[in-house]
């Protein structure tokens, strides 16, 4: 839910704060169904708005949570 807001109402080049404390939990394993995240990580990975940082570590968190499942 972090992302999803986070998406809609900062600007885009904050994208990267919510990927790096999502990573920080996953890490943690404090996620439960962390793949229910993957939806709006690619969006966060597909949308130009977002700079490329952010963008390339939704990419890299999307592509994490594919292999663990």
């Amino acid at each position: 839910m972090l992302l999803e807001s986070r998406m809609k109402y900062d600007r885009p080049w904050t994208s990267m704060m919510p990927c790096c404390q999502f990573e920080t939990e996953l890490n943690r394993k404090l996620l439960p169904e962390p793949e229910r995240a993957l939806p709006t990580l690619d969006q966060i990975a597909g949308d130009a708005r977002f700079v490329e940082i952010g963008r390339q570590r939704a990419r890299n968190l999307a592509e994490r949570i594919r292999h663990q499942s």
